[in-house]
């Protein structure tokens, strides 16, 4: 973050990738990042979405005043995507049969 301001800081970074192997190349993945700002002491949560090589997207997903929530919220949303994954998962598993 240094070349970008000295104003902000990666506080946490968080990957999050599908679990379908099937198809290597339409991976969809992840990255929820807490950057910390000194000017305005706020906690943005700044998400990277990627899927393939030429579609992803790089924006600020929300912001926080506590550093505690912020935290909490980027765990709670890794878990729901993961969670996605598995059920999606085990449906095309069950499918298959």
């Amino acid at each position: 973050m240094p070349t970008i301001s000295d104003n902000f800081k990666l506080i946490k970074n968080n990957f999050v990738t599908d679990i379908f192997y099937e198809h290597k190349e339409k991976r969809e993945y992840w990255r929820h990042q807490v950057i910390s700002s000194e000017i305005n002491k706020i906690y943005y949560i700044v998400i990277y979405q990627g899927y393939d090589s030429t579609n992803d997207g790089y924006y600020v997903h929300k912001k926080f005043k506590d550093k505690k929530k912020a935290l909490n919220y980027i765990k709670d949303r890794k878990d729901k995507v993961l969670k996605k994954y598995k059920d999606t998962f085990t449906k095309e598993i069950k499918n298959k049969k």
